[in-house]
């Protein structure tokens, strides 16, 4: 509704002193003023909504007093929805108790500026002057537009809610609407549901409060409850690109190539895409990876797979090949991508143009490519923001709005569809890794709130300059190792004492629990007790939760090339070991390093070294499979070694790779979930370990990192990362960071999959 806007002007006053806006959003474009609500008296306004840094702001023009709270919190978030709710009360006699705002169902505390009204102050809202939904007033020139979407609006006349009264925490932690709340909504109050399309401002609350609609904005299936895949605002187009229609409408300039925001790794979607404009050629398809050829043509890449306007052919890492008919200007061209079987295929006008390609696999997403412009609908719109006359053809769950009916058994891309497909290990990421923060006392104690017995803990003092410690089931509770240092295993009796069901103990050793000191604790779940397991060369004792994909391991090193069972049942994405009898690197490998017997990278996890390649003397010639993975002991015989290994789990945890590219429009990392940890490393040169996690910073931008390499305090970072519904965002320049340049790795654990597996998605954050 980038230029659409609801109006309405009370026939009468209602209380000026207290009320509720509450209401559901969904951003697409970022980084300028947008209103939610806004009161326009003709000489000045009071306004709730985004500032160009992407703030939260309320405003009141309260005679010319100007009270205004400002979130220090930013809200970036594209591909999911938050809610939002403020609450006036000028009666309260606590100044902060005056104006209270919350997102997903949580109070705001922190603000960049905060001056609050006098008490018993009357305010512009519920005044006879024009209230205006989706617009701020005071900007010039048709700037002011809230660009998204809404729903479920409320607004209370008389009346201070908390969200509480609009939403509540699902079973998986994540906030979701209360559709029928009980509230009183008073004279001038409502209740906008955006339900009916010839009457977008219609009061459902009985008060026949409509609003009026000004401007081209229009109805669309996604809502909280079922969110819809969109273009990706957040991916780093270098040459001009707009997103309009809530980031279905794409102009770019020089083939530039955006992805959607989901992406698609099990059964079959189908999407469409109105080609808008003859202007240079368009191509529509999918690609494997959301980075490769964003400033290019995607079929040019080995990740793009498309169809292509101007000549009818298909093109795959640049080969073309004849394909179908040509496509121009209003032509809706139809996707089917069936992940089951691997094939990709194409409809133009609905006439099916055959099998494209065969054979993928992966993650895919949603792509299309070229100088022109074109709006596309994954299911949400088959108007295509008015540029068609809508059809209203749904998939066979019942979902969709299509212009052409899809192929059978082919669906939207939406969550409800995504988690009937998806086969998710888990249902909340804290059931399995969580993080907790807590002030030593200086004496014996117990840790709870883990929400389980840990098997490995990750323990750091934020505020000095102390060692990590490391503490696992495996080698005993009392025997710690320092990720940052070289160090053989020492035991420490007074540190981590024991594994608790909810937790850990701890003594009164000042490096985990100095009176006064903060710190933070990084648990994870494994299988508890160990037990043998003789699936390699040598027996290794194994803790492991095939769930998570993570387990502990320890072994005695054989002599020259060896093999160790590691207990995951699937391909290990990422291996930590270190010796344990004697100093030695934290010796690590990444999936991104290809093959360990053939290629050999590692990186140090206790240095800052670029990967090095070390011809099997550390990773041997054995390899890696769902039961082995292979080292080399020509330098460690007969010494014990304890590893730490990955498997990577859909809509849990995800290790990969990214290019930087020095800017504070940073990569943006597909996850499929909300990360809730994550650690970033340069590989191609030389750059600290940076970890990152959403207890020390609960709301974006994340800022908190910790140097995983060195003993150093926790650093604020000028330019942090945001935590996105469906990945990452880097948000830093400049040198020594986590995006200056070359390519980096990652490993990130969940706090949610996007969509749970009662189908419930998350909100933004």
């Amino acid at each position: 509704m980038a230029s659409t806007k609801l109006t309405r002007t009370p026939s009468g006053a209602g209380n000026k002193k207290t009320f509720t806006w509450s209401g559901w959003v969904k951003r697409s474009g970022l980084g300028a003023i947008q209103g939610l609500f806004t009161v326009d008296t003709g000489s000045g306004e009071s306004a709730f909504g985004f500032l160009a840094d992407d703030t939260l702001r309320l405003y009141l023009n309260i005679a010319s007093n100007y009270p205004t709270i400002v979130t220090n919190a930013v809200f970036r978030d594209t591909s999911a929805w938050y809610h939002i709710a403020f609450a006036v009360d000028t009666t309260q006699s606590t100044e902060a108790d005056r104006v209270k705002i919350y997102v997903n169902g949580s109070q705001v505390t922190s603000f960049s500026s905060a001056s609050y009204p006098t008490q018993n102050a009357d305010t512009d809202f519920n005044t006879t002057n024009p209230h205006e939904i989706g617009f701020y007033s005071n900007q010039t020139g048709g700037a002011g537009y809230f660009d998204g979407q809404l729903a479920h609006v409320h607004f209370t006349d008389g009346y201070a809610y908390a969200a509480s009264s609009f939403g509540s925490t699902a079973t998986n932690g994540q906030w979701v609407p209360n559709l029928n709340p009980s509230v009183t909504y008073g004279t001038n109050g409502y209740f906008l549901k955006f339900t009916n399309a010839s009457d977008l401002g219609e009061d459902f609350s009985g008060n026949n409060n409509d609003y009026t609609k000004s401007g081209s904005g229009d109805k669309v299936l996604d809502n909280p409850e079922n969110v819809f895949a969109t273009l990706n605002s957040t991916l780093p187009i270098s040459a001009t690109a707009t997103y309009t229609n809530g980031n279905l409408s794409f102009v770019g300039t020089s083939y530039r190539s955006p992805r959607s925001t989901l992406g698609i790794s099990t059964g079959k979607f189908y999407f469409e895409m109105l080609r808008t404009s003859t202007a240079d050629d368009v191509h529509v398809g999918i690609a494997t990876d959301t980075e490769t050829g964003l400033d290019t043509w995607v079929g040019s890449t080995s990740a793009g797979y498309i169809y292509a306007g101007n000549d009818g052919q298909k093109y795959n890492n640049g080969s073309g090949s004849s394909y179908g008919a040509t496509f121009t200007t209003n032509d809706i061209i139809g996707v089917a991508v069936d992940m089951d079987a691997g094939t990709l295929k194409f409809y133009k006008n609905n006439a099916d143009q055959g099998t494209a390609f065969t054979g993928l696999s992966g993650t895919v997403f949603p792509v299309t490519s070229g100088g022109g412009a074109v709006t596309l609908n994954f299911g949400q719109d088959s108007s295509f923001a008015g540029g068609k006359t809508a059809q209203n053809n749904a998939d066979g769950n019942g979902e969709g709005d299509f212009y052409y009916t899809p192929p059978s058994g082919f669906l939207a891309l939406c969550s409800d569809n995504l988690s009937s497909e998806l086969t998710l290990p888990i249902g909340k990421g804290s059931s399995f890794m969580n993080t907790i923060t807590y002030t030593g006392s200086g004496a014996t104690r117990s840790l709870t709130g883990v929400g389980f017995q840990p098997d490995w803990t990750w323990i750091k003092e934020r505020n000095s300059a102390v060692s990590h410690r490391i503490f696992d089931s495996v080698r005993g509770a009392t025997k710690r190792i320092f990720p940052n240092s070289a160090d053989a295993e020492s035991t420490q009796s007074n540190a981590l004492t024991s594994f608790d069901s909810d937790g850990f103990s701890l003594g009164d050793g000042g490096s985990v629990n100095g009176s006064s000191d903060t710190y933070v604790a990084w648990n994870w779940r494994a299988g508890g007790s160990s037990s043998s397991n003789t699936d390699g060369s040598v027996t290794s004792s194994v803790s492991v939760n095939t769930t998570s994909g993570f387990s502990v391991v320890t072994w005695t090193a054989a002599s020259g090339a060896y093999t160790v069972g590691h207990g995951l049942g699937t391909t290990p994405a990422m291996v930590i070991s270190k010796g344990r009898d004697i100093a030695t690197n934290w010796w690590t490998w990444h999936q991104a390093f290809g093959d360990p017997a053939s290629a050999g990278g590692y990186v140090a996890l206790n240095t800052n070294s670029a990967k090095a390649t070390a011809a099997n003397s550390i990773w041997g010639t054995q390899g890696l499979s769902s039961t082995l993975f292979g080292f080399d002991a020509s330098t460690s015989q007969g010494q014990t070694h304890v590893g730490y290994f990955f498997a990577e789990k859909e809509g849990y945890s995800k290790f990969g790779s990214y290019e930087a590219n020095n800017s504070t429009n940073g990569p943006f990392i597909y996850t499929g979930f909300k990360p809730a940890w994550v650690i970033l490393k340069c590989s191609g040169s030389t750059g600290n370990w940076f970890l990152f996690d959403n207890t020390r910073d609960n709301s974006n931008m994340v800022t908190q990192a910790i140097y995983v390499d060195l003993a150093a305090a926790e650093n604020t970072e000028s330019n942090g990362i945001d935590f996105l519904s469906n990945g990452i965002k880097l948000r830093q320049s400049g040198s020594g960071g986590f995006n200056h340049s070359g390519t980096y790795i990652f490993m990130a654990f969940a706090e949610n999959p996007f969509v749970d597996s009662s189908g419930i998605p998350v909100t933004a954050r």
